[in-house]
């Protein structure tokens, strides 16, 4: 029987700098600990079921921050599966550079590089040929797939890092339809760069974007892993499996009819359940001036109850009409001033409202809370 077994996965970006999470100390460290752990389960399961190959189908690392202990730890990790062969090939994170670990360092026997010198890999033990579309010095090598003719009597696979079936413009990350793909006579088309697994492409059903192996930021909630797959004569099969669910959640709250700091912060932990969640909460709705939330104040609060929280706030303010009935004072010039501002300076809203917030409370003597140096 003329068989082959796979895993595939993709953009695990060891080294991933979490930018993002960097208000929080310690955070970006324990994220990419968590990288490494979610591949070191991948690594186990290898062990475990001893598929005839892994591909790795770009974004293995970071280039700009990734370092030679990471690396080391990484092949490491491929000796102990040395009865099953990795092929790798770079993407827009780890391109393909001279000077990249791709071709610095002296991967075990059983890692294999696809790149701009050798364009496929024949595995004559299992009638396979294996090419590769990847990053190179910073550009797309997409105009390679013009020149790759399948052999007929041979299963043949594609790892690609790029967009399938997206029009981004001026972003080109490989851009490459399903029809084009799909015309070469593949077996397999094994496909990263979008975060999330997606197996929708095509009619012929051999396109598969394996997601990251870890959820890496807020735009990927849900689950995460990689895609076990066989070619047993010609016929694919492919099973997506998790490695877990993403830590990062996305909440949305209308907090029109909410008057209070309490009331927000009580709502918000009936919902804040997982206390090891990365939450990012967007507030809507239309305030009143007196009714206006502090954000700042609850999110520092609440950032003690979960791992990370952070705040968006697009509330609108609503047409006060009772401004004008004010008697004149600093309230009175203060406000006018700073929604005219708002009207006029739309791009620093958020600051505007917090500067409204921070000065309403020393206009009513009370009590400031300033928070400096927190990401919006």
């Amino acid at each position: 029987m003329n068989k082959i077994t796979f895993f595939h996965c993709g953009d695990i970006h060891f080294d991933v700098p979490f930018t993002t999470l960097s208000s929080k100390l310690g955070l970006p460290k324990k994220r990419r600990q968590d990288i490494m752990e979610a591949f070191s389960k991948l690594i186990d399961l290898v062990k475990k079921e001893q598929p005839d190959f892994l591909f790795i189908a770009g974004d293995l690392y970071e280039q700009e921050y990734s370092n030679l202990k990471t690396v080391n730890w990484i092949n490491e990790k491929f000796c102990e599966i040395e009865d099953t062969k990795v092929i790798l090939i770079a993407g827009n994170h780890d391109t393909e550079t001279k000077n990249s670990f791709y071709k610095t360092l002296n991967w075990n026997d059983n890692v294999y590089f696809i790149g701009k010198d050798k364009e496929k890999i024949t595995f004559d033990e299992y009638n396979l040929d294996i090419y590769g579309i990847g990053f190179s010095l910073g550009q797309g090598q997409k105009m390679k797939l013009n020149d790759i003719e399948c052999e007929t009597n041979k299963n043949n696979v594609l790892l690609f890092h790029g967009d399938v079936d997206i029009d981004i413009g001026n972003r080109d990350y490989n851009a490459l339809t399903s029809v084009a793909l799909e015309s070469k006579g593949f077996d397999y088309i094994g496909v990263s760069h979008n975060h999330k697994y997606r197996n929708d492409f095509g009619s012929r059903k051999i396109i598969y974007n394996a997601g990251s192996l870890e959820a890496l930021g807020f735009d990927e909630e849900g689950e995460h892993g990689f895609i076990k797959g066989s070619i047993t004569n010609k016929k694919l099969t492919t099973q997506f499996i998790s490695l877990g669910y993403s830590k990062y959640k996305n909440i949305e709250i209308d907090i029109e009819d909410i008057e209070t700091d309490v009331e927000l912060i009580k709502q918000l932990k009936e919902i804040l359940t997982n206390k090891q969640g990365l939450y990012r909460v967007v507030l809507k709705g239309k305030k009143d001036i007196d009714t206006i939330i502090d954000i700042k104040k609850i999110e520092k609060i609440l950032k003690e109850e979960v791992e990370f929280i952070r705040f968006k706030d697009k509330t609108q303010i609503k047409a006060n009409n009772n401004i004008e009935n004010m008697q004149g004072g600093l309230k009175k010039a203060f406000i006018s001033k700073i929604t005219k501002q708002m009207e006029e300076d739309e791009a620093n809203i958020a600051i505007l409202k917090q500067a409204l917030i921070y000065g309403l409370q020393a206009i009513e003597d009370e009590n400031i809370n300033i928070t400096i140096g927190d990401e919006q």
